[in-house]
C-alpha cells in the first residue's frame, strides 16, 4: 500500500469510527505499517498527531450534533468523553469558548467532512498538469514540510 493510500485509509477509518475507541495500532495494522512508522507518516501528511486529529474531529462532529438540537451531555458521552466536564474542557481548549457561546457566534455551523491535505503522486500530478498549456514541461519538485523534511518520495 502506498503511503498516501495508507493515510487516506486511516482518515476514512477514523471518520467511520469516531464514536469508538481508536488506537494507533489499529490504524497501523489496517495499512500494514508499524505503529511508530504510521504515526510519523500520518503526522507528516495531516499536520497533527493521530490523537490530536481524532480529538478535533470528535469535537467538530459533536458540535454539529449539538447545533442540530441534541444535548451536549448526551453527545459528549457518545464521542468518548467520560464526563461533560472533560468534553467542555477539551472544547474550550480547542475553540476558546463554550459550545453554547460558539454556536451563538456561528449560527450556521456545518461540520467539515475531513481536513486532509490533497495528496497525489508525481505521475498523477503530471497527468493532471498535462492538460494545462502553461504547465507543460515544468518540473515537479518534492513537497517539503515547514522543517524542510520530505513528506514522501512519491507525494
Amino acid at each position: 500500500m502506498q503511503q498516501t493510500d495508507a493515510v487516506k485509509a486511516g482518515l476514512a477509518y477514523i471518520e467511520e469510527n469516531l464514536k469508538t475507541d481508536i488506537r494507533i495500532d489499529e490504524l497501523a495494522a489496517l495499512c500494514h505499517y508499524s505503529p511508530w512508522h504510521y504515526r510519523a507518516l500520518f503526522s507528516r501528511a495531516v499536520g497533527s498527531s493521530v490523537a490530536a486529529y481524532i480529538l478535533k474531529r470528535r469535537l467538530e462532529r459533536a458540535l454539529g450534533e449539538i447545533a442540530a438540537g441534541r444535548t451536549a451531555a448526551d453527545v459528549a458521552g457518545e464521542y468518548g468523553f467520560d464526563t461533560y466536564a472533560g468534553f467542555y474542557r477539551a472544547f474550550v481548549q480547542m475553540y476558546g469558548c463554550s459550545p453554547k457561546k460558539y454556536l451563538s457566534i456561528y449560527h450556521t455551523y456545518q461540520p467539515k467532512r475531513t481536513e486532509e491535505r490533497p495528496m497525489m503522486t508525481k505521475t498523477g500530478l503530471q497527468a493532471v498538469l498535462s492538460h494545462w498549456e502553461a504547465a507543460r514541461g515544468q518540473t515537479i519538485s518534492d513537497y517539503l514540510t515547514m522543517n524542510r523534511t520530505q513528506v514522501s518520495p512519491d507525494t
